[in-house]
């Protein structure tokens, strides 16, 4: 059970650390962006990025949630007592994740097309040409 808490408090911690580092990221790229861009074509770049934002929810579905439930439940069952997996289970795990990953990638192209599509069909989206570029 101790190696149980030890890997959730070390996952947490990896996925606390990776929330900041793009925090910090974004942060960067707005004060590099910022000065080059200037106001309205800056004003054209936040439109882009809520537009896609707005698609990005809609590409996942739940879909992590439910893959990252189903995964460690299948992870806890392969796992023994002494913290080992067999082989066979190592590879039916990583053919789960292959899928999980796959259907993730196919969804996102998916609708990232449609959203692009859609974008050509909003007039106020195809008339500015820094955003419809």
């Amino acid at each position: 059970m101790d190696r149980m808490k030890n890997q959730i408090i070390k996952d947490a911690f990896w996925q606390i650390l990776g929330r900041v580092a793009s925090a910090l990221g974004g942060f960067v790229t707005i004060r590099m962006m910022t000065p080059f861009l200037g106001p309205l074509r800056y004003g054209d770049y936040n439109t882009i990025l809520k537009y896609f934002a707005i698609w990005s929810a809609l590409a996942d579905l739940g879909l992590y949630t439910i893959a990252l439930r189903e995964l460690g439940k299948m992870k806890a069952e392969f796992v023994h007592d002494d913290g080992s997996i067999d082989e066979q289970e190592k590879e039916k795990l990583s053919a789960y994740y292959s899928k999980f990953m796959g259907s993730r990638i196919i969804n996102l192209v998916i609708v990232y097309i449609l959203a692009l599509v859609v974008a050509y069909l909003i007039p106020s989206y195809s008339s500015n040409p820094y955003i419809i570029w």
